[in-house]
């Protein structure tokens, strides 16, 4: 049977006591350090969003700049000139009818860690030590609030039980869900369980958030071309060690190479600020892990939907890849000697931004994005041999996360040969 689901934090505060934690944590936000890791493979994923659940899916509307925005039937927001109310623009699942949060998020979740779960194997050949990880939505958000913990709990736990010894944690979004994700995976480096289940489930398509950000004038309406666009998703990945890998059917679908977290001290000022935060940790991630910028093969974008993401991005990348000519250049430029230099245009990675597609889906995003860049190694036109997700989200954290292909880019019947 599984554990207690473990409604207590790592300080031992309970969800009601969490707000004012997560204030204090805000205030006192330092950065983490960068971690390499080896054998760490993903063995099963599990998605639920607009595009359906199969990963592939969502690359194919990612890689084509496919959107499911539209007007929303019924949520509208305060017109930006204070007069009136607009229609918003919505990505809403549909197949999704409930209006309460709590049902909504649930009725998401469960069918992402189904498949998750199938994928993985695990029902059929449980692992003797398993941790099962959701992040869900702080309760400082009004969505977050409505989450019926023991609900939730019971559910689980009646789902899970034939996966045997299982440990349930259910953790409110109080840090990104990077630093999450790290804390799992440098566990199951250190051997304190067989097998991890993480994963995360958020959506903005509920009246109670709407009518918070409309306050804030962070809705984007039918009349406007700036800031959030609800919409939800959930998102599950299993976490392995594997070593020694002797046949095919035994590689995962990607590995999990390393993660970094930065705090940005611009955070949300892109607009009157020079942001820092991801270009230091893409560079700590490369740094430990001993890779160059000109081996990344592909960046998921995770940074919402408002122009303030995009302008944080902006300045990332032409931070890491600069545009501008260098003082050596300039100079010969003046001098007229410009003929015998060959022009250097910077290389930059392939990107792919998920909240194009699918809207702004908060925390859902880091899982989310792991399992659209494990679909893009399925691709080999052109191969993708590394991937890095970026998160930047509604906290000072910035996070990266690299994945590797499974096979390093070489395709199934060279590893028969070299076999």
């Amino acid at each position: 049977m599984p554990k207690d689901a473990n409604k207590w934090n790592d300080s031992g505060m309970t969800m009601e006591q969490r707000p004012q934690q997560t204030q204090n944590t805000k205030q006192a936000a330092q950065s983490v350090p960068a971690i390499v890791l080896d054998n760490i493979a993903i063995t099963g994923m599990g998605l639920n969003c607009v595009c359906g659940s199969q990963p592939l899916a969502l690359f194919g509307a990612v890689g084509t700049h496919m959107g499911f925005t539209r007007p929303d039937p019924v949520l509208e927001a305060p017109a930006l000139s204070g007069d009136g109310v607009e229609r918003i623009m919505t990505c809403a699942m549909p197949e999704l009818f409930d209006e309460d949060p709590n049902d909504r998020m649930l009725n998401c979740m469960l069918p992402a860690m189904a498949d998750a779960l199938e994928h993985a194997n695990l029902y059929a050949q449980p692992r003797q030590n398993t941790l099962f990880y959701l992040v869900v939505p702080s309760v400082e958000t009004a969505r977050g609030d409505c989450l019926l913990m023991d609900e939730w709990h019971a559910i689980l736990t009646n789902e899970l039980e034939d996966l045997g010894e299982i440990e349930i944690r259910i953790k409110a979004a109080t840090q990104s869900v990077t630093e999450h994700l790290m804390f799992v995976a440098e566990g199951l480096r250190d051997n304190l369980w067989d097998a991890v289940i993480f994963g995360a489930v958020d959506s903005l398509v509920d009246e109670l958030t709407c009518m918070q950000l409309g306050r804030e004038y962070r809705l984007q309406t039918v009349e406007t071309s700036d800031g959030v666009i609800p919409g939800e998703a959930a998102g599950f990945i299993v976490l392995e060690r594997k070593e020694n890998i002797r046949q095919i059917d035994e590689l995962p679908l990607a590995w999990l190479k390393g993660i970094s977290i930065e705090e940005e001290p611009n955070f949300n000022q892109a607009d009157q600020k020079r942001m820092s935060g991801l270009t230091r940790a893409l560079n700590s991630v490369l740094r430990i892990c001993g890779i160059g910028k000109d081996k990344i093969g592909a960046l998921t974008l995770a940074m919402g939907t408002e122009q303030q993401g995009m302008l944080e991005w902006y300045q990332t990348e032409n931070t890491l890849w600069p545009s501008r000519a260098s003082e050596e250049d300039r100079l010969a430029l003046q001098v007229g000697e410009t003929d015998n230099r060959e022009a250097q245009t910077p290389v930059i990675p392939e990107k792919m931004n998920l909240h194009l597609t699918l809207g702004d889906i908060g925390i859902a995003s880091v899982p989310v994005a792991i399992i659209l860049s494990a679909a893009r190694f399925e691709f080999n036109y052109p191969v993708c041999k590394r991937n890095f997700i970026l998160e930047a989200g509604d906290m000072p954290s910035r996070g990266v996360i690299y994945v590797k292909h499974p096979t390093n880019g070489r395709e199934l019947d060279q590893l028969d040969n070299a076999a």
